[in-house]
């Protein structure tokens, strides 16, 4: 059976003593396509910054593979996630901004940019 790529254990964040999300558990496998959906307010974006490990839940555990997002109280590597509004620089050209981020982990380079910039259009 294949394992899932991202694993949301029993996850509880409350903020301000007010609980944003509760023992909320979900798996995702490869190839799936996941929606998440609810209304204002209901903690998708907070949902996602714990994936992403920029905020940590007080309960539960979170595996993107085999990376413990919880325990290692981090940004799981090999993991991209724009949340809410996108931060482009808008002095900026398309490619810059992308070897901006580029630049984050280092691990793909001009070829790879242009090509990507091919494929949209840009």
């Amino acid at each position: 059976m294949t394992s899932p790529f991202l694993k949301v254990d029993a996850i509880s964040l409350t903020l301000k003593n007010e609980p944003i999300l509760k023992n909320v558990s979900f798996e995702a496998y490869p190839g799936e396509v996941v929606g998440i959906v609810g209304r204002n307010g209901s903690g998708k974006s907070m949902l996602f910054k714990c994936i992403a490990g920029l905020i940590i839940p007080q309960q539960g555990e979170i595996w993107v593979g085999n990376f413990a997002v919880v325990r290692e109280r981090r940004f799981p590597p090999h993991l991209g996630a724009l949340i809410e509004k996108p931060g482009f620089i808008g002095s900026l050209s398309a490619y810059e901004n992308l070897k901006i981020l580029a630049s984050i982990q280092g691990k793909i380079g001009d070829a790879e940019i242009l090509e990507a910039l091919r494929i949209v259009g840009s």
